[in-house]
């Protein structure tokens, strides 16, 4: 599995207007734990954000690429989750879950070389992975990518899962599978602002927002945007 992006920095409680929309939508199974994936869990502070949200209604998972975070992250917090070496065959193999936590993973940042270094079929793919991996009616909460699930071949299965507190997926630059950019980041001296491009259309100003989606099960008709 190539990795995407190139820092491991990460934090307490990031997204967790997300992960608590993620929570109330799953509500707890009458019979079993919920499991929860944390792809790319960095050095571990994911898996503790998402044990304080869960509790004990889940079994915890994480995943990471980068050897020394991944050490990190299995003597910091290896007695709150199954912590393993990501792979594809790892993924599927420790599944299926019913959260896929995706936060800061599938992105460039900074955008150096796109079409070189992180092109969209290899978002694409990334992608192909976690959905292998997760179950019909599952969520995968995709925050701060350089590409949208709605232009992956997979965006006919999922529907968004909207919610009052997620007023944004991030802040890292998108752009359209065709590599034209749709927004841009811009340094300023004393703040970050955004220049929205023209690369693809929206329905509405909510799809800017949309970072959880549900995984359709087989035969269940498409929720209205």
């Amino acid at each position: 599995m190539r990795r995407a992006q190139n820092h491991v920095h990460t934090h307490l409680f990031r997204r967790t207007d997300v992960l608590r929309t993620a929570q109330a939508q799953l509500g707890l199974p009458p019979d079993r734990k919920l499991k929860v994936l944390s792809f790319g869990c960095s050095t571990g502070e994911e898996i503790v954000t998402l044990r304080s949200i869960f509790g004990d209604t889940a079994a915890f998972y994480g995943c990471e690429i980068e050897p020394v975070a991944l050490q990190e992250a299995i003597a910091t917090t290896g007695h709150l989750a199954t912590i393993f070496k990501s792979d594809r065959a790892a993924i599927r193999d420790h599944g299926p879950f019913d959260l896929i936590n995706c936060a800061s993973v599938l992105c460039l940042n900074p955008p150096t070389d796109m079409q070189k270094l992180f092109p969209p079929a290899e978002f694409d793919a990334l992608l192909a992975v976690l959905d292998s991996a997760l179950r019909p009616g599952g969520l995968l909460a995709l925050t701060n990518a350089s590409y949208r699930l709605y232009d992956s071949p997979l965006a006919p299965d999922y529907d968004p899962v909207r919610s009052d507190i997620v007023f944004s997926s991030g802040f890292v630059n998108v752009y359209a599978h065709d590599r034209r950019p749709f927004l841009e980041r811009i340094r300023r001296p004393s703040y970050v602002a955004f220049r929205r491009g023209i690369a693809f259309d929206i329905r509405d100003e909510e799809e800017l927002a949309d970072s959880l989606f549900r995984k359709r099960p087989s035969g269940e008709a498409p929720s209205a945007r």
